[in-house]
């Protein structure tokens, strides 16, 4: 793993500013909102309580505290709008779906009741697929009948039949007959699968009960009719909300809070506030405040108060309220923003529980007073984090391009032809890269002192040793010009020849410090090496009857700049190489090749190929892969030389086995010259 890699991995450890910032937020967050809750808890237990001493609050008329209805069949009347036209039409009810009953069976149909300030309203939308009107003598007809008890709690009936669509009367029965109802009205209109109905009674007509049938007759007789009823054996309770108990609630503060109160099923009776017309909070640090609202999550499920705008309440907090037990919910918001906190107590008198007290209210109070700061602490705490992360990876950066520095000045301080430079950057720094950088110093120093010596000690060794060399010789000569005996012409010949191996051996150490010396002091020149390669593989020819060497030319002239006399003896390097590796009888290979700005001269052989492990060694001094030995001793300086007068002329050096296997190819590239033939 790169070391910019692993800084920026450390680097992760500054998110751990962030996670404690927002464990904190997290943290105040909890202890104001377990604070509002149970200011709200308590808020809603002493309005329960004041409620408790006056039960008569809760009921439209005094005989529902004692009931014996079945809640199933209860009306509710949602508050109305205050301008609502009798046309036929629930549109400017302002109602939605879930405030409709449906009643299935044998004539479905779905009704909704509401009430304003001097009316009681139902809307009946019923599923018809023939629809029969009042005709004079047939008392056949569909029709929709109210059963209701009047304020005195006398049981009554009103009928709404039509001949046709449109506004019609409604009828009440009267003993046998049924008689004009002057305090209602209704408007009948035919839909495209049965038809619907608004009702208008005026307040003063129903009392506390208020039961709808549906009536659907057949052709044919009126015992053949089907009817529908929402009411039980005794009309629901017709439920609302209850003005005097709005007023009597209107004397606590309320504020930003909603205060809502149930029945003993659930029927919000009053409401009063609204927590939806809060002001909307300006954001300070708007991107800040939507990461808040992420860490700290208003609640899991939405406001459930919104039922209460629909009329029943079903909430746990308001189930275990009229249960008899307090409770308290979190909850969210409509504007996903902020979160809501509901608190429920039963309004209790004796064993008997009259409804339960709702109070809500948002965390806008908290938020306002935490938000500007806690989206401060975020915003912060991350610039924070973002400028630490940011300066470690500079720093990594920084501290990764100076390693590589040194890495590429390391793996360049060993050139191709041995030499060594120390040139190594960053020795003046006072860290520890900078201790390491002046270590690799000295050693390479060190190491490039070695390396002139081992250079120069061929030289020294041939110097020193010719002379006591000369005097073996000379004294060889001497001996036997005395006249040696048989005996003693054995040991003498022996010794001249070592004396002579030793003398080839001194003129193979030397020849190297000769081409070195020769190099820096030739003349470079422009010929054509085509010709040069030619006139040499003559002579090669010549002078190897014994080996078929071979010669492939190109069409034309190649020029070179350089100088003939080395490249003449770097081919006869290759060639006696090539000649001393193939056997008797084998091939030789000498070819020339000109590709873009560069010619390609190569010498192949027959022969044993050459070990992987040596073809990048091959031209190093001293190195050799002869196993076989004679006459005359092989340093392997040859392909030194070789290599020396190719990197001279800019050019390049290698050695490969043939792709058949059948021996070995050495190849030099030398650059052409660049200028134009005189003769072009």
């Amino acid at each position: 793993m790169r070391l910019r890699t692993q800084l920026l991995l450390v680097s992760l450890l500054t998110l751990a500013l962030p996670w404690a910032g927002c464990q904190y937020v997290r943290e105040f967050e909890t202890a104001l909102r377990q604070s509002q809750q149970d200011s709200l808890a308590d808020g809603a237990g002493a309005i329960a309580a004041v409620l408790a001493e006056r039960p008569t609050l809760l009921v439209r008329d005094p005989v529902q505290l004692v009931s014996d209805s079945d809640p199933e069949s209860d009306i509710y009347a949602s508050r109305l709008p205050s301008l609502v036209t009798l046309d036929g039409f629930a549109g400017d009810w302002s109602l939605d779906g879930s405030q409709f009953n449906h009643v299935d069976g044998p004539v479905p149909f779905r009704f909704a009741a509401g009430m304003d300030r001097n009316y009681i309203w139902l809307f009946l939308e019923v599923t018809d697929d023939s629809v029969l009107y009042e005709t004079p003598g047939d008392p056949v007809r569909d029709r929709v009948l109210i059963d209701y008890e009047d304020p005195a709690g006398a049981p009554q009936q009103l009928l709404v039949a039509t001949a046709a669509r449109g506004r019609t009367a409604i009828r009440r029965r009267d003993g046998a007959e049924w008689v004009a109802e002057p305090r209602g009205q209704a408007v009948w209109e035919e839909t495209g699968n049965g038809y619907r109905v608004e009702i208008r009674l005026r307040n003063g007509l129903v009392g506390a009960r208020l039961g709808l049938s549906v009536i659907d007759a057949d052709p044919g007789s009126f015992e053949a009719a089907r009817s529908a009823t929402f009411s039980g054996s005794r009309p629901g309770r017709l439920l609302h909300r209850l003005t005097a108990l709005e007023n009597a609630l209107a004397d606590f503060p309320y504020g930003n809070r909603r205060i809502v109160v149930t029945d003993p099923v659930g029927w919000v009776i009053a409401a009063l506030g609204d927590t939806r017309d809060t002001a909307a909070r300006e954001e300070v640090f708007p991107l800040a405040e939507k990461l808040l609202r992420r860490i700290i999550r208003p609640g899991r499920e939405p406001d459930p108060l919104r039922e209460a705008r629909q009329g029943k309440l079903q909430s746990a907090e308001v189930v275990a309220a009229l249960g008899g037990q307090a409770d308290a919910r979190w909850y969210r918001a409509e504007d996903e923003r902020s979160a809501i906190v509901v608190a429920a107590h039963p309004i209790v008198e004796g064993p008997r529980i009259y409804g339960a007290v709702v109070l809500e209210q948002t965390s806008d109070a908290i938020l306002t007073l935490t938000d500007r700061a806690l989206a401060r602490l975020v915003t912060l705490t991350l610039a924070a984090t973002l400028i630490a992360a940011l300066g470690l990876l500079g720093f990594a950066t920084w501290l990764s391009l100076r390693i590589q520095r040194l890495s590429r000045a390391a793996q360049q301080a060993v050139a191709p032809d041995g030499s060594i430079t120390d040139a190594i950057p960053g020795t003046a720094a006072g860290d520890e890269l900078g201790d390491l950088s002046r270590n690799f110093s000295g050693l390479l120093g060190q190491l490039r002192e070695h390396t002139d010596y081992l250079r120069g000690l061929a030289g020294k060794l041939s110097h020193e040793l010719r002379t006591p060399l000369a005097v073996v010789q000379s004294s060889l000569d001497n001996l036997e010009a005395t006249g040696l005996g048989k005996d003693a012409r054995v040991y003498s010949t022996r010794a001249r020849e070592g004396s002579s191996r030793l003398n080839s051996i001194l003129t193979a150490m030397s020849e190297a410090g000769r081409v070195e010396q020769a190099i820096e002091h030739a003349d470079v020149e422009r010929f054509d090496l085509r010709a040069l390669v030619e006139g040499c593989t003559g002579g090669y020819r010549d002078i190897n009857p014994e080996r078929k060497i071979g010669l492939s030319l190109p069409d034309s002239a190649c020029y070179v700049e350089g100088v003939p006399e080395l490249i003449a003896q770097m081919l006869d390097k290759l060639t006696d190489n090539a000649v001393d590796f193939s056997p008797v009888g084998g091939r030789v290979d000498i070819g020339l090749s000109v590709s873009g700005d560069h010619c390609r001269l190569s010498v192949a052989n027959e022969g044993p190929q050459l070990p992987e492990r040596m073809q990048s060694q091959l031209f190093d001094s001293m190195v050799s892969v002869r196993t076989r030995k004679g006459d005359q001793p092989h340093l392997g300086f040859g392909l030194h030389i070789a290599r020396l007068i190719v990197e001279f002329h800019d050019g390049r050096i290698s050695c490969r086995n043939l792709d058949d296997g059948s021996g070995v190819v050495f190849e030099a590239e030398l650059p052409l010259s660049r200028r134009r033939d005189s003769a072009g």
